[in-house]
């Protein structure tokens, strides 16, 4: 009698399962922006942690979509709450609303338990970056205390090596979960940090985590933290026409 219901039943809340529209999203999501000529002043919406905040998260999208001059979404991390396949899903469904691709930082809570496998069979891998818009947008793992506190996350090496200057772009932007004076960044790879992104012309910074909108300067470098979005406001990046970014928050 159970035979015809057997590949409905989900035997752990751990167990993976995704659909092949729900793999490879941030490939897809290049793929889109790359199909659609760039507006001559590039510009894209920051959202910040979304874990368990189905129905701000769902306001969200909705006061995004009722803009027409953006070009992408980044979240920036705690896209989840316990790393569940199943959240994973649920908010990928809300965000999938979108009229534009969107992009996760991988953070914390999206790295538990399982999750780290269901992020890269969702997304892909944790360090991602792409160029759209002559603009270099750098996704960064910065969750050090998943890999024991080892000194090598966040991955300062292929940050520089993705931020080298290069001919199809002339401003760059890095975006990581966990903001470089938070304590659960690594203190000792704070300097270097702002160092990579100061001599690599990335003069913007851009985090979640904190769940409160905030900005700081180091180095030359703007940092920049997105409210959680039970905070009611989101932020938007503009290529300034001087190079680099400008940012404003926005509430809804």
């Amino acid at each position: 009698m159970f035979a015809g219901s057997v590949g409905c039943l989900q035997y752990s809340p751990h167990e993976i399962r995704l659909d092949s529209d729900e793999r490879n999203l941030h490939g897809k999501a290049v793929a889109t922006l790359l199909a659609r000529p760039p507006a001559q002043q590039l510009r894209f919406a920051v959202v910040g942690d979304t874990q368990r905040l189905f129905e701000d998260a769902e306001d969200t999208v909705r006061a995004l979509n009722a803009r027409d001059d953006l070009a992408f979404v980044v979240q920036v991390g705690d896209f989840t709450h316990w790393g569940l396949a199943d959240e994973f899903r649920v908010m990928n469904r809300i965000f999938s609303e979108l009229r534009v691709p969107y992009f996760v930082v991988a953070g914390i809570h999206d790295l538990l338990g399982t999750g780290r496998v269901v992020y890269e069979e969702m997304f892909g891998p944790v360090n991602f970056a792409f160029t759209y818009g002559r603009a270099r947008i750098v996704l960064l793992d910065s969750i050090w205390g998943e890999y024991g506190f080892d000194g090598r996350v966040p991955d300062l090496e292929w940050l520089a090596g993705e931020l080298a200057p290069g001919p199809d772009h002339d401003r760059a932007v890095a975006a990581s979960h966990i903001p470089p004076d938070n304590p659960d960044f690594d203190p000792d790879l704070r300097g270097e940090y702002f160092r990579v992104l100061r001599e690599r012309g990335a003069m913007l910074s851009l985090h979640g985590h904190s769940h409160e909108y905030r900005t700081a300067e180091e180095d030359g470098v703007q940092m920049v933290v997105a409210d959680d979005v039970g905070g009611r406001s989101y932020l938007v990046v503009t290529a300034a026409e001087d190079g680099g970014f400008v940012h404003e928050r926005v509430w809804f």
